[in-house]
């Protein structure tokens, strides 16, 4: 059930769109693309995509200004900072966020801001029922994704070990927002490691939809390709299957593939296809839906059918890493890519997830510390100290050094297997020493037996002795 925006005072949607119109212009001056920030680029959809979220309230539970506002603050978040790459633009975007609802709806910080975090949400209901509305209390929305992880786990052969921090929380509602969205992409730019995909497809079980990734293997070109864009499409064509299309930019092979997506981002579909069978099984099982749209059942219109249902049922989840002139280079030759997408930015895990994820590995892999708790800290502080390194080198030097979590997980395994192997070192040491004195006082316990014989058979040696000495007669 979408919200009505024609229910609110008039006065209301005028003042949302002249302070949506007036922080577009602002951000479209003032934040301009760079080299280090090509995907900068702003244009009218984003006003779209604001109010678009902001329908997605229920009448239901939303019944005061206030809640009104903090969702237009959360839409505009989203649609605007969740692409900043540093803190600095976030706080530029939220300082002028704030001045818009002081000038236009009287409403200061600590009225939009009563938590820590702005969320909205719509799967945090206790009732089941899925309203799209504030997370207020952030403690049970991070355990209820704990109980989705634990469910994803239990459904799927391949379970995920994921650390519910609130970052992490707060990128999977990012994603299932995206996903609520009709033809809804995403493209999450970050570093390897930083928890793109695994944070997707949690989302897309939240979402109820179909995870579908591609296989690369030796050998897999334009053919093997088009073959599983074909089969995606046909599954949320015909079966009506919703389906998230997710791809890491490490697995595209050409170019072309991108050329495929941006086609698809673009337009719902791509020339040449399908196969003749595969047209005949459309213009079947899709007449029925021709007819109900008010179209007259041609083979046009009927496709033209089909390619809308693909695209109402197909969310297409792109997986970037922003380093590098590639990136810079599609964005500028597929420009679909920031066009058609919502644009999330990871940026790098705050003291509290390396610390939660640090205790989540160290229990995961059976290792207990002395003082388990002072060692995390000292972890996460290493890792901390060699990111402000890198962002220093590369201010005096030019020269940029990637520390990703990535680094993060191998410095906790060579912690694990460096205390694995100084305890089976010592354990070693540890059983040798106990076989050794095992076989000491093994030894003690035998020359006792024998000491304790000896003395048994003084007497009778005694007495044997003095016979040996009697002369004989």
């Amino acid at each position: 059930m979408f919200f009505c925006l024609e229910c609110l005072p008039q006065s209301l949607v005028e003042s949302l769109v002249v302070s949506t119109i007036d922080v577009f212009n602002t951000i479209s001056r003032e934040l301009l693309p760079t080299p280090a920030h090509s995907h900068y680029t702003f244009n009218l959809r984003e006003i779209w995509k604001v109010f678009q979220g902001m329908t997605f309230l229920s009448p239901k539970v939303i019944r005061t200004k206030q809640q009104v506002i903090k969702c237009w603050v959360h839409e505009t978040s989203r649609v605007f900072g969740d692409r900043l790459v540093n803190e600095e633009d976030r706080l530029w975007l939220r300082e002028l966020l704030l001045s818009q609802t002081q000038k236009h709806f009287d409403l200061s910080a600590k009225d939009i801001f009563t938590s820590e975090r702005l969320v909205f949400a719509d799967f945090c209901n206790s009732s089941g029922e899925r309203f799209y509305e504030e997370v207020t209390d952030l403690q049970h929305w991070r355990s209820v994704i704990e109980s989705f992880i634990s469910e994803y786990n239990a459904v799927n052969g391949v379970g995920m070990h994921l650390v519910a921090f609130f970052d992490a929380c707060e990128h999977v509602s990012r994603i299932c927002r995206i996903l609520r969205q009709p033809a809804g992409h995403a493209l999450l730019l970050g570093v390897r490691g930083s928890g793109r995909q695994s944070l997707s497809r949690l989302a897309s079980f939240i979402m109820d939809c179909d995870a579908f990734q591609i296989e690369v293997v030796k050998g897999y070109g334009m053919n093997e390709w088009r073959d599983d864009l074909r089969n995606c499409f046909l599954r949320c064509g015909l079966e009506e299957k919703v389906q998230t299309f997710l791809l890491e930019d490490s697995q595209v092979t050409q170019e072309a593939m991108m050329e495929d997506l941006n086609n698809v981002l673009s337009y719902g579909d791509l020339p040449n296809l399908y196969k003749k069978e595969d047209l005949e099984a459309i213009v079947n099982q899709c007449k029925g839906l021709c007819t109900q749209l008010g179209m007259q059942p041609t083979k046009v219109n009927i496709f033209n059918a089909y390619v809308r249902r693909v695209k109402a049922n197909l969310h297409v989840i792109l997986a970037m890493s922003p380093v590098g002139d590639q990136f810079r280079t599609r964005l500028r030759m597929f420009p679909a890519l920031t066009n058609c997408c919502t644009i999330d930015w990871f940026s790098e895990w705050p003291a509290e997830a390396l610390v939660s994820v640090a205790r989540m590995q160290l229990e995961s892999d059976g290792l207990s510390l002395p003082d388990q708790d002072a060692a995390i800290e000292v972890l996460q502080f290493i890792h901390r100290s060699v990111q402000d390194a890198a962002e220093k080198f590369l201010a005096e030097c030019r020269r940029p050094v990637f520390v990703t979590p990535t680094c993060f997980l191998e410095l906790l395994k060579t912690l694990t297997e460096t205390v694995k192997s100084k305890q089976l070192e010592l354990s070693t040491i540890r059983e040798r020493f106990g076989k050794g004195l095992g076989k000491l006082a093994e030894a003690a316990r035998q020359v006792e037996r024998m000491q304790q014989q000896l003395q048994e058979w003084h007497p009778v040696l005694v007495a044997t002795s003095e016979e040996v000495r009697k002369p004989r007669l």
